[in-house]
């Protein structure tokens, strides 16, 4: 986690909805390394002085994400994404990134900033993913 430019409440944010969520396998009785059980995290690390830069505003994006189907704004950098009946959260996700990058897409010297997928493997413990040229 310590690679993040992102607050540090954030950073705790991600660690305590992690504890939860294992926690809730355990209430359960379900495996807590089903990684179907979890919700995935779709992290942005904003780049301000760009979004004022390109005159992007950060609540439009945040806005069309929360927007989407099963996905919770925890924060104005942490958005939550659960299954559906009909998709996987992981393409939920995929389908948000490639929306952002078709309508914010990468411009030289002045990125919105970088998106991260990251997934609970184990108590304290990230599986996190970089999606490269978003913004």
């Amino acid at each position: 986690m310590k690679r993040f430019k992102i607050p540090i409440e954030t950073q705790e944010d991600i660690i305590q909805w992690a504890n939860v969520a294992k926690q809730s396998c355990e209430d359960l009785d379900l495996d807590p390394q089903d990684v179907s059980l979890d919700h995935l995290l779709m992290i942005i690390e904003w780049n301000d002085a760009a979004l004022q830069q390109r005159q992007v505003i950060k609540a439009n994006i945040i806005n069309y994400t929360n927007a989407v189907n099963n996905v919770a704004i925890q924060s104005d950098s942490i958005f939550s994404v659960m299954d559906t009946h009909t998709s996987p959260k992981g393409q939920i996700a995929e389908d948000i990134i490639d929306y952002l990058r078709q309508t914010y897409g990468p411009q030289p010297n002045a990125s919105l900033g970088k998106c991260y997928i990251i997934r609970a493997t184990k108590n304290d413990q990230f599986e996190i993913t970089e999606c490269r040229n978003v913004f």
